[in-house]
């Protein structure tokens, strides 16, 4: 568990908790001089889009969104985007444990959405 985040956000139900966890992550990237951009996190969350778009067709990339974060983390070395990919990594990790199910994955994006959204709201550029 990282900062609050538990497992069965992913691998059981999303609650008010959840919710919660998101908004104070959304700020904590949204903060200081060296913020997560908007454009960061809105290109990955739009891979996350395709693959939901088309789960049977693109489930074979979802490993790769890892790596996707990865480069990115490494590109930008001032950017807030090492917290955001150590967030995914937790929850990968429990998407992971519940056997790839479907259902997990689309809890995973409702999340990193909610992230995304509080962001947002919080200021994020």
């Amino acid at each position: 568990m990282m900062n609050g985040f538990k497992e069965s956000w992913i691998t059981n139900s999303i609650d008010f908790e959840t919710v919660c966890w998101a908004q104070n992550k959304g700020k904590e990237l949204a903060s200081g001089t060296d913020q997560l951009s908007t454009s960061q996190l809105r290109k990955f969350f739009g891979e996350l889009r395709r693959i939901e778009s088309d789960y049977e067709r693109y489930k074979e990339d979802i490993p790769l969104l890892t790596v996707k974060l990865a480069y990115a983390t490494g590109r930008n070395k001032k950017s807030k985007i090492k917290d955001f990919y150590r967030y995914f990594k937790e929850m990968d990790k429990a998407y992971r444990s519940s056997d790839n199910k479907k259902e997990s994955f689309y809890r995973m994006v409702k999340i990193i959405e909610s992230i995304v959204a509080f962001h947002k709201f919080s200021g994020g550029n």
